[in-house]
This record gives C-alpha cells, sequence and structure tokens, in this order.
C-alpha cells in the first residue's frame, strides 16, 4: 500500500475467510488504515456501494469459491478503476 495514493482516512477492503481475513485486517490496521472487512463478494460489494470514494486498495483472497476472487478483481478494474486490488493467498 502506497500512502502516496492511500490517506489515513482511506479504507482498504478485506475479502477473504478465515484466518486470512484477520491478519490481513491486521496488517491494514498496523499501517494506519481502516480495514473494511467482508466475509463474501456481495458483501464487499456493498461496502463499494457505500465507501467506494474512500476504498484505496482491495485484498482478495485467491482462494474464494468458484473464482470470486478473480471475478470480483475483475468488477473493480471495470467499475472501481481507482481501487488498486491484489489477489492473495495464505501460504
Amino acid at each position: 500500500m502506497e500512502n502516496s495514493v492511500c490517506t489515513a482516512r482511506d479504507g482498504v477492503l478485506v475479502c477473504a475467510n478465515e484466518p486470512l481475513r484477520s491478519e490481513l485486517a491486521e496488517l491494514v490496521r498496523a499501517r494506519g488504515f481502516e480495514a473494511i472487512v467482508s466475509v463474501a463478494p456481495l458483501q464487499a460489494i456493498e461496502a463499494l456501494l457505500h465507501d467506494g470514494e474512500r476504498i484505496c486498495h482491495a485484498l482478495i483472497a485467491s482462494d474464494l469459491p468458484q473464482g470470486w476472487g478473480h471475478g470480483l478483481r475483475e468488477f473493480l478494474a471495470d467499475e472501481y478503476p481507482h481501487v488498486r486490488s491484489a489477489l492473495v493467498s495464505a501460504g
């Protein structure tokens, strides 16, 4: 996460299953950003609809069921191009 892109008031969307979700959220908070946590891609989209202007990055689990991680990343690229996203894995 680059501080030149994000400010302390900005949030980072975290979409993953446990325990990765908690670990990522903790890292995000340690860097001084708000962790906007979602369990499923639909919740992530709802968060974007509510706080999309504040979200600067998205950390998405690569192992979400049925390829949803890749789909969410493509959705972000198309609909929220200002949000930098990354697929992450626990391992």
